[in-house]
Formats: structure tokens, sequence, C-alpha cells
């Protein structure tokens, strides 16, 4: 379902934000059951653009989710049949700190994982204007409806 809204834009290097989006989709994806869905979110959350990748797989045990964002992790589920060198979701982190903001993670064991970027600060309409400098990127997505989101939040 593909809902038309007015854009967000924040402001930020554009390759490093698509850099963490590709990740969480790729997570999204590779941990998610055969015939799953992944649903992709665009909303303003406050002051804050929040970008949401959910999946409808197996979830994250509760006592995984302290160490999800460590560099190097695999959680015991996926060890030994995950894919990479478990950095991704590091280097996600580091992305959304540069960017003044923060990665979270919402699970229930057996009803998926969703992953939400949150991203400070949003471009006000004069960041649009043509005249802005070149090393002022932006990034920006349609919006789409805003979801509920499961329970055991982590950051």
């Amino acid at each position: 379902m593909c809902e038309e809204v007015a854009p967000l834009a924040v402001r930020g290097d554009a390759r490093r934000l698509q850099q963490a989006l590709l990740i969480l989709l790729d997570n999204a994806v590779t941990y998610n059951r055969a015939g799953g869905v992944v649903e992709v979110t665009v909303r303003r959350e406050g002051g804050q653009a929040a970008l949401a990748a959910r999946d409808t797989g197996p979830g994250i045990p509760a006592d995984e989710l302290p160490r999800l964002f460590d560099r190097f992790h695999h959680g015991r589920a996926t060890a030994s049949s995950a894919p990479g060198h478990g950095l991704g979701l590091a280097i996600a982190r580091g992305i959304a700190a540069a960017h003044c903001g923060r990665l979270r993670v919402e699970s229930t064991p057996g009803a998926g994982a969703t992953f939400t970027l949150l991203l400070l600060p949003l471009a006000s309409r004069r960041d649009n204007r043509p005249d802005r400098p070149a090393e002022s990127q932006r990034a920006s997505a349609g919006a789409t409806r805003d979801e509920g989101i499961g329970h055991g939040q982590h950051e």
C-alpha cells in the first residue's frame, strides 16, 4: 500500500543515510520468514523524521536486544546461518549518531522486528532553496501512515 503525503526532508549526508536505510532493509529481508512481509514507513515523530523497517520474521529474543548493536554480534538463532560479519547494525547506529539521531529496535518474539531510524534535524523550507550550499545535502522521502509498533523497545 502506498499513500501520498507531504514529503519529509532531513539535513545530512545522503550517501550515509542511504547506507543506513539499505542496512535496515537488508536485515529485514534476510531475517524474515519465507513469504514474510517487509513494510517501510516514513513519518514525522515529534520534531524528528522516523524511518522504520518492519518485518514479519521470528523476532528477536529480549535477552539479545542489549547486544544487538554491538560490532561483530550475531544472535544465537542466526550465528551459524547469517551472512556477514555482524557489523551492519553497528554501522547504521553510527550513521544515526553522526546525524544527531538514533536507531531503535522493537521486537515481539514470533511477530517480527521493527528498526526505526530517528533523525534530527528536519530540514526547514528555507533549506530546500536552490541556492543552498552543495555540501548541505538532504535526503527526502514520502511518508506513509503511522503504524503502531510492537513490544520490547530497546535503543
